[in-house]
């Protein structure tokens, strides 16, 4: 078990809706699980020239599922380095046509508040975190420099650092306090401080499967401590129970760390 880091530039922010919404759209803090997961996984379906679909067990996936079923990544998670994401929702004119009853041209489009994650950058911000096979490692850190957006198609990234950790496994018990700047499962840990809960899709193959909604699971995103609005930096967490714990440096001065479930490992 390898964990491969990538470190990326943000240019102006991103937009990643959370599930099932239709209407006036929130956008989550910081990239979830399934989307870091989806950022590799449209690179990785460029390079081995794979088709967006996959069908398996009579089901059809996205493509992003083949990383978990084929055990490439057994996990994935994303951190900001520092408290930068601010949330922003302007009017947007939006096609309804197909949505509506009612045919007549003034039916057509609808104005509706979407919202997107300004998190602007000079450095390399954004980390992507993935857990993944020892075999796969050398691949995975080569297919990462083909990254180029996070969440929605104009949320450009730029990757500036790929690096590959055989960082050991240790166990955090229950009752440890872990400060981490990644977002964290709340099922492992309670907020401690600088930290808020969401809910998510879970990071499973189910989550990619055409028609049909995520099963949904709460984390824990940083939050800043001074301004409640602003997201990002590190949180103070609290073990619930037994889990693996990965610390790794992000810069030459800030470490981290980060709480994975026991059955990572195998």
């Amino acid at each position: 078990m390898k964990l491969v880091v990538i470190k990326t530039k943000v240019f102006w922010g991103y937009s990643i809706k959370y599930p099932t919404q239709t209407a006036a759209q929130d956008s989550i803090p910081i990239p979830p699980p399934t989307t870091a997961l989806g950022a590799l996984a449209a690179a990785y379906a460029k390079y081995l020239k794979l088709p967006e679909t996959l069908r398996a067990g009579g089901r059809i996936y996205s493509t992003a599922a083949r990383l978990l079923l084929d055990g490439v990544v057994k996990y994935a998670t994303s951190a900001l380095i520092t408290p930068v994401a601010v949330k922003h929702s302007d009017v947007t004119r939006n096609i309804m046509l197909i949505y509506q009853r009612h045919k007549e041209s003034r039916y057509h489009f609808a104005a509706q508040a979407m919202s997107k994650v300004y998190a602007p950058s000079v450095d390399n911000q954004l980390v992507l975190a993935y857990v993944v096979r020892d075999s796969q490692a050398e691949l995975i850190s080569k297919i990462a420099w083909g990254i180029t957006t996070i969440g929605c198609k104009e949320g450009l990234v730029s990757v500036g650092e790929v690096a590959i950790y055989d960082i050991p496994a240790t166990i955090a018990r229950a009752g440890t306090t872990v400060e981490t700047h990644f977002i964290t499962p709340s099922e492992l840990a309670s907020c401690e401080r600088s930290c808020t809960e969401v809910e998510l899709c879970e990071l499973s193959p189910e989550s990619y499967l055409a028609g049909r909604a995520c099963s949904r699971k709460s984390y824990l995103v940083p939050l800043s401590p001074r301004v409640r609005d602003i997201f990002g930096g590190s949180m103070q967490v609290k073990v619930k129970a037994d889990a693996l714990l990965l610390e790794l440096p992000l810069t030459r001065s800030i470490k981290s760390a980060i709480l994975l479930p026991k059955e990572v490992a195998g």
